[in-house]
């Protein structure tokens, strides 16, 4: 796994994979079944999970995996609070900030 850069993405919902589907002590779960995904693939999405659906004739919980990319909303708007202006230092400090020079600005 290490060698590969693979990162095991566990089921959010259910902690095991499999069921012998026995009554009583003689049921046994597993978590037989794993997704194995790379770790550039998981930074390329926002939200990376796994999901167990239910079983229907199976005796594996089926598992999917779901991968959301990161959707820009456009341009954060600037924020103006007036009880800033009730300040009466505010002006100076934003004056002497915009005066200084920034690292790696002309």
């Amino acid at each position: 796994m290490k060698d590969h850069n693979l990162v095991d993405v566990v089921p959010n919902n259910r902690k095991f994979t499999w069921n012998n589907h026995r009554l009583g002590k003689g049921n046994i779960m597993e978590r037989l079944d794993r997704i194995m995904v790379n770790i550039s693939l998981l930074s390329s999405y926002s939200t990376t999970y796994a999901t167990n659906l239910p079983y229907s004739t199976s005796d594996h919980y089926p598992t999917t995996l779901f991968l959301e990319a990161h959707c820009p909303l456009g341009p954060i708007p600037f924020r103006y609070n007036h009880l800033w202006s009730s300040i009466p230092t505010v002006q100076e400090i934003v004056k002497n900030t915009w005066r200084q020079q920034v690292e790696g600005s002309p």
